[in-house]
């Protein structure tokens, strides 16, 4: 029972540090509330990033904790009123909270990458306080460890390491990231409603988003935050460069391709900042902290990684080349031929962003012609970053994805995502901030905008719902480790019916090794080389044909599940 006062307290007390930094980003930075959880999170999370890089992560993560407490504590002695914090965003942000936590408690992590990747990363920030190096077991040695990051600061300050609450953590700076769309309305209830459906479909577009620590949906939203904070400041924007900064630095963080989002704020800010009342350091660090982040992640990588930057999705220019000229021209025009087939084809989702913003500017055009221009601004942002993002992940097939996925153009549904929820975000913001006088036609935008944002996500509510605590899969393979005692750094030949190898990084993550040997069936019957040097053989889907196998060309007469091969 004292743990979980404990525990709750420390909850509390994480809080009330972000309401200390909340006051000071609002009050003494004359940013809307709505911006502010978003501008925080990113903050926080390339905070860590930097820690990590300098090896003072557990140092930073407490400093900052302190920190907000006493800018907290100085607020109060001003007798500021929390009370102006209280909005529509905040109270769509304190309900999804309070959905999230029943949501996410108890559950493990189930999804195959973050047991890959995502997952490993994080797990490995909390046992070590330090970022991964050449002693850890990853996978994925180039990628940027922005959100594990910001999920660390999280799980270390309230004291909970579960994985749940990894999931709990980044699904609270997602919903951070809608909460940005609420300063833009202008119709309350139509305009509050087309921010749910928004945030209903994209959240249950695909299993993943909710269920996984992947970064394919945070990755837009944060790049949405910063683009939105410059449109919603766009006369003052001058002033507001500290507020995308943030987002700006974590995009870069978070994953090597928030490289195109970061190119379109800073295009953006570009246009529309007013260069005579600029100060220009701030000029120059907004637009250099980018990609100095990005030479500094990769100068870590090299200097803690055996050949870090020759590992696979690396962004350099050896990596890149070496990519591209592994690709035969054969494999390169059929990359090219099935690349545009998907892209012009009648079933891409973005004809739908096209037909929403075709009525919405023709809508605007009639009865609010006076932010047309406006209007048709942020419609052309959205339309030539689709453009410019599809030439890029074409450039990415072609240069840093392997071969054999980039002819089948590999996640690209997931990388498609991306952008949808970027530009449809920004669509969204352009038709939240018109004043229709009628209300008929606030309607109307409503059922247009809601019917697209359901047929572009297409979400299941399944995804929405209360998902079992663990997969059979895991939770067969946590029981033979168990029952068996199989110690942590145990390699293993793991028998499995998963084409997929789910079961073998499953397996890699519960035991911290991936020196293993999966047999999903061998037509030839030939025993694996050099199978003494694993530690186990792990038989998770026990079958007449596994235990033949065992048997007859392994000449290990046993039975059992798990198998001690090493004495």
């Amino acid at each position: 029972m004292a743990i979980i006062v404990w525990k709750a307290l420390r909850v509390l007390l994480l809080c009330l540090s972000c309401y200390g930094y909340l006051y000071l980003i609002v009050d003494k930075g004359k940013i809307k509330v709505e911006f502010s959880p978003a501008i925080l999170f990113s903050a926080i999370g390339s905070a860590m990033f930097f820690a990590g890089i300098l090896n003072i992560l557990k140092e930073t993560c407490f400093a900052i904790f302190i920190a907000g407490i006493a800018f907290a504590i100085y607020s109060f002695v001003k007798k500021y009123n929390p009370l102006r914090f209280i909005c529509p965003g905040t109270v769509f942000f304190f309900i999804c909270l309070v959905y999230l936590g029943y949501f996410y408690y108890g559950c493990k992590l189930r999804e195959y990458d973050d047991f890959t990747h995502w997952g490993l990363v994080v797990r490995s920030l909390l046992q070590t306080d330090r970022l991964p190096n050449f002693m850890d077991t990853i996978i994925y040695k180039s990628y940027p460890t922005g959100s594990a990051g910001f999920i660390y600061f999280v799980c270390k300050i309230s004291g909970i390491s579960s994985e749940w609450m990894m999931l709990f953590a980044q699904a609270v700076f997602v919903i951070g990231c809608f909460m940005c769309l609420f300063a833009f309305v202008k119709h309350k209830v139509t305009g509050f409603l087309m921010i749910f459906v928004f945030a209903v479909a994209v959240l249950g577009s695909y299993r993943f988003v909710l269920s996984g620590l992947y970064v394919d949906v945070l990755l837009p939203l944060v790049g949405l935050t910063g683009i939105l904070i410059g449109i919603y400041y766009d006369t003052d924007i001058n002033r507001v460069l500290w507020a995308i900064l943030p987002e700006t630095v974590f995009l870069i963080a978070v994953k090597n391709s928030g490289l195109f989002f970061v190119v379109v704020i800073i295009i953006y800010v570009l246009i529309r900042i007013k260069w005579k009342t600029v100060k220009k350091g701030w000029a120059a660090a907004f637009i250099s902290a980018p990609f100095l982040t990005l030479l500094l992640w990769q100068k870590h990588v090299d200097l803690v990684f055996d050949k870090g930057l020759a590992s696979k999705h690396t962004m350099s220019v050896h990596g890149l080349k070496e990519a591209f000229l592994d690709k035969k021209p054969q494999a390169i025009s059929e990359i090219f031929d099935k690349y545009l087939s998907v892209v012009f084809d009648l079933r891409n989702i973005f004809l739908l962003f096209l037909i929403l913003a075709i009525v919405a500017l023709v809508v605007v055009y009639l009865f609010q012609k006076q932010q047309f221009g406006t209007f048709l601004r942020l419609v052309s942002i959205g339309a030539v970053s689709y453009l410019l993002y599809q030439c890029s992940l074409l450039g990415m097939y072609l240069t840093s994805m392997p071969v054999d996925e980039a002819v089948r153009l590999a996640s690209y549904d997931r990388y498609h995502l991306t952008i949808m929820i970027f530009v449809m975000g920004i669509l969204l913001a352009g038709i939240l901030q018109m004043q229709f006088s009628h209300k008929a036609i606030s309607v109307l935008m409503l059922g247009v905008a809601s019917a697209v944002n359901l047929f572009t996500f297409a979400p299941k509510l399944s995804y929405l719902q209360k998902q079992p605590l663990n997969t059979p899969a895991r939770q067969n393979l946590e029981a033979l480790i168990e029952e068996h005692q199989i110690p942590k750094g145990s390699s293993f030949v793991l028998f499995s019916e998963d084409d997929f190898a789910y079961s073998g990084y499953v397996c890699g993550y519960l035991l911290n090794n991936y020196s293993m040997y999966l047999y999903t069936g061998d037509p030839t019957g030939k025993m694996p080389k050099d199978i003494r040097r694993y530690d186990y053989i792990i038989i998770a889907d026990p079958t007449e044909k596994t235990r033949t196998y065992v048997k007859n060309v392994l000449k290990i007469d046993d039975t059992r599940q798990v198998i001690r091969l090493k004495k």
